[in-house]
């Protein structure tokens, strides 16, 4: 973890990242050159509580809710990779898959 020693909260009171102030949290995550390392840390290790990578418990649930869906997504079958699409109907598949993994409406 020696990214933690770049990160922007280095000597910032813990607290504020696992309080109720979860702007203010975020604010010092934003510009953050270590925020993509420390939230992959958060999500790897399952850190359920605090802010982590500028996001909070809540939103880091969201992000496995949605890579879980991705994988779904790209287990069913379809078009062995590399190939290209065929049919418009194909694309217009896939593209409504995409969407449905990421809760936008189709």
């Amino acid at each position: 973890m020696s990214w933690k020693h770049d990160a922007a909260c280095v000597g910032v009171d813990p607290d504020l990242f696992f309080g109720a102030t979860e702007a203010e949290a975020k604010a010092v995550c934003a510009g953050c050159p270590v925020k993509v390392d420390c939230l992959i840390y958060a999500v790897e290790n399952d850190i359920l509580h605090g802010v982590w990578g500028g996001r909070t418990p809540a939103e880091r649930k969201d992000d496995r809710l949605a890579r879980r869906n991705i994988v779904k997504l790209f287990k069913r079958p379809g078009p062995p990779p590399g190939k290209a699409l065929k049919t418009r109907r194909d694309r217009d598949r896939l593209e409504a898959r995409k969407k449905l993994a990421w809760g936008e409406p189709t």
